[in-house]
């Protein structure tokens, strides 16, 4: 019996299969986006050192998804500082935004990589060529901001593959910014919004029409040519 059981165990027993018939285990592909993000941004002070307000727009175009956007207008309100200060406040709620979107962009699609072309864009000369290393940054008042802003750019290129241009434009050109840091100014508030929410607009739609009609005009102009 015990030979006749030993026979069957033999007989079905399971060959092993050579391990170059085994099925090869997929490689898991890594998806790849391709992001573009752009900072207009700009700051002033009323009395310079007075009270000072810094603006920033953040377009944030994902190209994967058939170039979907998303627009931010950035405000902060500065109880007293220079024009210099205002502008790299300005800059900095930019960049400090671009970092966290990008952050939440790179987390919601997981195992991906991600490389991105931003372009920052200013009406402050000093600003942009400091950024590009053209101008030293030696006054003191702008040496911690213009450090702290270096350091988010270092912070970006650790989580992305980043590619940065530094423009200075023309304040017709930067208007859209120009126009949230007066409406800090006006508020004596910090807030921001999304393109299309109205939900933070002043209580009183009549008591600064002209700033918030003009912001309106703005922010169709720049949608169009995004």
């Amino acid at each position: 019996e015990k030979e006749k059981a030993g026979q069957f165990l033999e007989k079905n027993r399971l060959k092993e299969s050579p391990r170059e018939n085994l099925p090869k285990a997929k490689k898991r592909k890594v998806s790849h986006h391709k992001c573009y993000i752009r900072i207009h941004f700009d700051g002033g002070a009323r009395g310079n050192p007075g009270t000072a307000g810094s603006g920033a727009q953040l377009v944030f175009i994902d190209e994967a998804f058939h170039g979907k956007k998303k627009i931010l207008n950035l405000r902060k309100y500065i109880v007293k500082a220079t024009n210099n200060v205002a502008e790299y406040q300005g800059l900095l709620i930019g960049l400090k935004k671009a970092y966290s979107e990008l952050k939440n962009f790179i987390d919601s699609k997981k195992g991906c990589s991600c490389s991105v072309e931003f372009e920052i864009n200013g009406d402050s000369l000093i600003v942009i060529n400091q950024l590009k290393g053209i101008y030293q940054c030696k006054a003191q008042n702008l040496k911690p901001l213009y450090e702290e802003a270096k350091n988010i750019i270092t912070g970006i290129e650790k989580i992305a593959d980043a590619n940065f241009s530094f423009q200075h434009v023309y304040r017709k050109d930067n208007s859209i910014a120009d126009c949230l840091a007066n409406e800090a100014m006006d508020e004596r508030r910090s807030w921001d919004t999304l393109e299309g929410d109205v939900k933070d607009a002043p209580k009183d739609d009549t008591a600064r029409p002209l700033a918030y009609s003009r912001q309106s005009r703005l922010v169709r102009k720049v949608k169009a040519d995004v």
